[in-house]
C-alpha cells in the first residue's frame, strides 16, 4: 500500500485511514499502516485470548492477527467465511494484523480538525486518542498502541532506569512539560521521570494544551527547562508544536524532545525540519532520561 505520507513537515495536517468495524467508523494514521490485504485464515494459537485470531505469514514474516471487533465487543463479520480485510500495522518497530470489515477512504485532515474524546470517553477507559468529523460522521480514532500493548504485551516499558545520584538530584530541580494523548503513555512517562526525582511536571494531552502552557510561561522568572512531546496529537501536532517553539524567540532555546511509534527515516527527517533537539521511539525509558539528562545539562 502507497501510505502517501506527507513529505513537508510543520503543516499540522496527517493523512486518516477510514474503515469500518460492524457499525462503528474507525480511525488509523495512515503512516501507521504498512499495507492493506484480503483476509486470510490464520493458524489458531492454543491458549491464546480470543481477540487474536491466530498467525499468519506475509512474505517472510510471521504476524499475529488481531480480531478488531472481538477486543471492542461489536457484531461483525464471521472471519472464518474469509470476509473482510487485514490491515497490516507498524508501530513501535513491531508490525501485525488487524481484521476489519472494509475500507472507506484516505482523508486529508488538519490536526485543528481532530479533537479529544470526552472525559466520559477517556473514563470509560475506551482505547481511542481522538475523534475526528467527517461529512457529519463522527470517526473515532483507536489507541493502536495501548491495543497492541493490551493483546501482545509489545511496546511495553520498563520503568526502571539507571542515572548517578549527582545527575539525578540535578534533573530532580527542571521544570518539564509533557504533551501526549495517550493516557496509558502520559502514565507511563510521568512514572519513569519520577522515578529519577522528577516532580515538576506539567502534563497535557494534546498540543493545543502544550501550547498554551508554553506561553503562559513566557511571564514566567523560570520557564521549561525542556518539552517532551508526542508527534500525534489533536489540535496541534508535535511537529507543528516543535515548529512553533523554535520559531519564537523567547522559547526557541527550549530542548524539544519528539516521541513516538512512528520514528522511522521519513519522520526523523520531519523532526530535523522543524528544529527536534531528538527523536526518539516509544519506549525505552534508560535512553528517554539519558537523553532528557543530556539536553538539559545534568549529564
Amino acid at each position: 500500500m502507497d501510505t502517501g505520507i506527507l513529505l513537508e513537515a510543520g503543516t499540522n495536517e496527517m493523512e486518516l485511514l477510514v474503515f469500518r468495524v460492524g457499525d462503528m467508523q474507525l480511525g488509523i494514521n495512515v503512516a501507521k499502516v504498512r499495507e492493506l490485504i484480503p483476509a486470510v485464515k490464520p493458524v489458531r494459537l492454543p491458549g491464546s485470548p480470543q481477540e487474536i485470531e491466530g498467525s499468519f505469514r506475509r512474505r517472510e514474516e510471521l504476524l499475529t492477527l488481531i480480531n478488531l471487533a472481538t477486543y471492542l465487543q461489536v457484531e461483525s463479520i464471521d472471519p472464518a467465511a474469509g470476509d473482510g480485510l487485514i490491515v497490516v500495522v507498524e508501530l513501535n518497530k513491531l508490525s501485525c494484523g488487524v481484521l476489519i470489515d472494509a475500507v472507506d477512504r484516505i482523508y486529508r485532515l488538519s490536526w485543528d480538525q481532530i479533537e479529544s474524546p470526552s472525559g466520559a470517553m477517556m473514563e470509560a477507559g475506551a482505547p481511542i486518542t481522538s475523534i475526528a468529523r467527517i461529512n457529519n460522521t463522527i470517526v473515532l480514532i483507536l489507541d493502536f498502541e495501548a491495543i497492541i500493548e493490551d493483546l501482545l504485551g509489545e511496546g511495553a516499558h520498563s520503568d526502571t532506569v539507571e542515572l548517578d545520584g549527582q545527575a539525578a538530584e540535578s534533573l530532580a530541580k527542571k521544570k518539564m512539560l509533557v504533551a501526549d494523548d495517550s493516557p496509558t503513555i502520559r502514565a507511563a512517562l510521568v512514572n519513569i521521570l519520577k522515578s529519577v526525582g522528577v516532580t515538576r511536571l506539567t502534563v497535557c494531552q494534546n498540543g493545543e494544551e502544550a501550547w498554551r502552557a508554553l506561553e503562559a510561561s513566557k511571564s514566567d522568572a523560570e520557564r521549561f527547562d525542556i518539552v517532551l512531546s508526542d508527534i500525534e496529537m489533536p489540535g496541534i501536532d508535535g511537529l507543528h508544536l516543535t515548529q512553533r517553539i523554535k520559531q519564537d524567540p523567547l522559547l526557541s532555546a527550549t530542548p524539544v524532545v519528539l516521541f513516538s511509534s512512528l520514528i522511522r527515516p521519513e519522520t526523523l527527517n520531519k523532526g530535523k525540519q522543524v528544529g527536534a533537539d531528538a527523536q526518539i521511539s516509544k519506549f525505552d525509558a534508560q535512553e528517554l532520561i539519558e537523553i532528557v539528562a543530556r539536553l538539559t545539562g545534568t549529564l
